[in-house]
This record gives structure tokens, C-alpha cells and sequence, in this order.
């Protein structure tokens, strides 16, 4: 059975996906139907209002059928303490970098985590802009109270006319990004359903571009590959786009279909026709993924495409989608990125972890700004000045950068919010270092006098 974001696997009598934790509902009861009309039926909004939320690119490469045979295989051989398939070879697995450059969406930005203390009746009936029965039964109506259907969601925000309020605008633009999470980046194995957590996200429709939703659908892929590792289970629920996607880039031996239509303008996922499984099994892809060697394998995929990998290709922290938190580990990968494969570090320590049987839960510390504190780490030792600062010793080119940043921080109505939390890091890395300049620079003079 396929739906859309949800496909059955079955390895030898072993399921391949997990419940989530918090609903804990029965796989059994999961429709067989997909949501109506997916993603990439726009009729929620005109053509084109969403492109400045930096996700309308899912919209375009959903995949409606998967090839679940290959999928199951390539789900033996995940480990979810690495986040990684493992082979004879090494290791390898979709990191940050696949995700910009499959599916056009930014990994960057704020966390995609609910801080927000209200209720879904109160999400619903406020965001969404109906009456408090009406948002009551939306959410009876999806069970479990957390959630509400696409159905309802397409009865109530499908007719979107030109002379409407801005504010029927909003809700209508609201609905119709939560029903696109729901059906790609955060789906959930009914196929029929959408959490209705992100709804706090999206209430200041300008600041929804702020938040890293590429790395909230890695974040959301891992905890799903995670979960269908284990016995027992009976559907994987995530964005199978950007898994089969990445499969058919890497692994030519599959004899993935190339799309005709295909412009090096689209996201890469483009490049590829998802098609069924045809006239094969579950252990003719066990056999090929067992049998392969490395020069079968295209490990740096993007190397003609680009002169530099993206710093934040290479962060290596926790990332995270709502309440999933899960680690992202590009060193154990590095051939992904045209490199010499080094002995990896320790995998993150989970806080808390119960991989079982009828419950997976798994908890790791989230340090919250992650990108930028990281990189603040690992680069602090090598920053400089440069050539971009004109004469003068290092103290006073310091001197001068900072007067710049100063300036900048001190015109709030000038720089989004991005701009500001980056150049606060350039701040705080240049203070000391100006301090550390004045004492050397003055310890050196003494010594010379001596």
C-alpha cells in the first residue's frame, strides 16, 4: 500500500516504520487513501503568495508512488545512533547539503521547535480564524485532538476569492501552508491528518522565511528511518522525496529515471521520475546493496556544481523538527563532500533512549542556537581581519571592523533579524580578540624596550 509521505514495507515478515509517541495509534487503522488532492494543488492560494516562505519548491516535487522494495532495503542497513546506512564500504546518508540542493528549501534559520503554551482548540480557533465549536469539531473529527484532516482543511480555506479580506488572506494562507507541511516535510503515517503544533510558527506569516525548515525535515527523516529500524513496525511515515531522491542521485546501479523536462534551475529532486516497484523483490535490492563497492557509488555529488561546500554543510550538532531532536553527524560522510574519510568522532549521547518493540523514544540535549554557536566554536581560532580593512596595525583594523558592526547593531530598523544575530556573533568573536591584540601587541613593545 503507498500513500503519499507513508509507504508499507515489509522485510521478511519485519515491518518498517514506527508510531508516533505522543499519539501511539494502532497502524492498523490507517486510511488507504492519500490527502486530496497533495501538496501540489494550490488552490488554497493564488499562484505564487507562498514563494516568500522559502518551502513553495516542496509543492512541486512531491512523489505520489515510491518503490517501497528499495526503501525497505536500504532501511536494514540505517543505525540510528550514527544517523547513517552503513555498508562494506563506510558509511553514508542524507545530510543539511542534500537538502538544499534536492528539494531548493534552506537548512538555515531559526529552530523549528513549539514554544507556544496554547492549546490546539486555541491555535485553531485563533490562527485559523473559526468559531470555537467549529475548531472544537475539527479537532474531534481527526481523534486524539492534536490534529485536524485535510479534508476539513480544503472545505474551510479552498475557496480563496480576490475580493476577501486580508484577513480571510491570512487564515486562508495559514491553512494552506499547514496542509503542505502536513503532506511533505512533517507528514505522519495516516496520510490523512496535520498536527496542529505549527500553526504557532506560521502566525506571523513574515517571519515564517525565518525558521530552517529544510533541517526540521532531515531532523523529522532520521527520526522516521530511526523508528522503522526496528522490529515490528508497519509504515514509514516521512518526506519519501527527499529519501528516494537521494538514493537515485547516489546510486546509479538502481537504474534511476531521468526526467526530460529537467533545467539545472529546479531542485535536483526534478532530475528523477519515481516509479514502482516492477518485476522485483525486497531481496534483489538486499542483494545489489550487498554486493556493492565503492566505485559503484557517486559520493560527491554536487563537485561540478559549485566551487565551495556551504559552511553549514559541515555543522555538526542537533538539529530539530518541533519535538524531535536528532543529531547531524557529516563526519561520518565526508566522501560525500570530495574528502578523505577521517576516523569519525563519538556519535552523540541521547539524554534518553528506549529503542523498543512497541515504543521508540529517544531524547538528545537541544543547545538551542546551534548553527551559529557552532561555527563561533570551530572558527574562533582562525578568524582575521583580512585585507578588507585598509592599513593600519591589527589592533586598529579591528578597531575599525567593530565601529562597523557597532554602527549597524545600533540601527534596529535596518537589519532583519538574521543579519543581527550574525553580526552580534562578529561582535562578541571581535571584543577579546581586540583585548588579546592590545596585551600582546603591548607585551611585545615592553620585551623590545628591555
Amino acid at each position: 500500500m503507498i500513500k503519499q509521505g507513508v509507504t508499507d514495507v515489509e522485510v521478511d515478515d519485519e515491518s518498517l516504520t514506527r508510531e508516533e509517541v505522543e499519539e501511539q495509534e494502532d497502524v492498523e487503522d490507517a486510511p488507504d487513501t492519500q490527502p486530496p488532492g497533495g501538496p501540489e494543488d494550490r488552490s488554497l492560494l493564488d499562484e505564487g503568495k507562498d514563494s516568500k516562505f522559502r518551502i513553495a519548491p516542496i509543492a512541486l516535487i512531491t512523489h505520489y508512488v515510491c518503490n517501497s522494495h528499495r526503501i525497505s532495503a536500504f532501511v536494514e542497513r540505517w543505525h540510528p545512533e550514527t544517523n547513517s546506512f552503513h555498508f562494506d564500504f563506510g558509511e553514508m546518508g542524507p545530510k543539511l547539503d542534500d537538502v538544499e540542493k534536492l528539494l531548493g528549501i534552506p537548512t538555515y534559520g531559526l529552530a523549528v521547535q513549539q514554544k507556544d503554551a496554547r492549546d490546539a482548540k486555541t491555535l485553531v480557533r485563533y490562527l485559523l480564524g473559526v468559531l470555537e465549536n467549529e475548531a472544537k469539531n475539527a479537532l474531534a473529527e481527526a481523534k486524539g485532538g492534536q490534529a485536524v484532516t485535510f479534508g476539513w482543511l480544503r472545505l474551510y480555506f479552498s475557496d480563496l476569492r480576490d475580493n476577501d479580506t486580508d484577513e480571510r488572506v491570512t487564515y486562508c494562507s495559514r491553512a494552506y501552508l499547514l496542509y503542505m507541511l502536513g503532506c511533505t516535510l512533517l507528514c505522519d503515517k495516516t496520510g490523512s491528518k496535520v498536527n496542529v503544533s505549527p500553526l504557532a510558527l506560521l502566525e506571523d506569516l513574515d517571519r515564517v522565511s525565518h525558521y530552517g525548515w529544510g533541517a526540521s525535515a532531515l531532523a523529522f527523516l532520521y527520526r522516521q528511518l530511526g523508528q522503522a529500524s526496528r522490529r515490528d513496525t508497519k509504515q514509514l511515515s516521512c518526506f519519501l522525496t527527499l529519501l528516494e531522491a537521494w538514493i537515485d542521485e547516489h546510486f546509479p546501479v538502481f537504474n534511476p529515471v531521468t526526467n526530460p523536462d529537467y533545467t539545472e534551475d529546479l531542485p535536483r529532486a526534478l532530475r528523477w521520475v519515481s516509479r514502482r516497484e516492477s518485476g522485483t523483490s525486497q531481496s534483489y535490492y538486499r542483494q545489489l546493496l550487498h554486493d556493492l563497492g565503492a566505485d559503484q557509488v557517486i559520493f560527491n555529488l554536487y563537485k561540478n556544481h559549485r566551487q565551495v561546500v556551504p559552511s553549514n554543510a559541515f555543522y555538526t550538532g542537533p538539529i530539530r523538527a518541533m519535538h524531535i531532536v536528532e543529531p547531524h553527524l557529516p563526519d561520518r560522510v565526508l566522501g560525500q563532500f570530495g574528502l578523505v574519510q577521517q576516523i569519525p568522532a563519538d556519535p552523540m549521547a541521547p539524554t534518553y533512549v528506549l529503542r523498543g518493540v512497541k515504543k521508540y523514544v529517544v531524547d538528545y540535549q537541544w543547545t538551542g542556537s546551534d548553527y551559529l554557536g557552532w561555527l563561533r566554536k570551530v572558527s574562533h581560532s582562525r578568524v582575521g581581519c583580512g585585507e578588507g580593512i585598509v592599513g593600519g596595525s591589527i589592533a586598529e583594523r579591528v578597531d575599525a571592523v567593530l565601529a562597523v558592526v557597532d554602527n549597524a547593531l545600533g540601527n534596529e530598523t535596518l537589519q532583519p533579524l538574521e543579519l543581527r544575530v550574525a553580526l552580534k556573533e562578529v561582535q562578541d568573536i571581535l571584543r577579546p580578540t581586540r583585548t588579546l591584540t592590545t596585551y600582546f601587541m603591548r607585551r611585545g613593545q615592553g620585551r623590545g624596550q628591555g
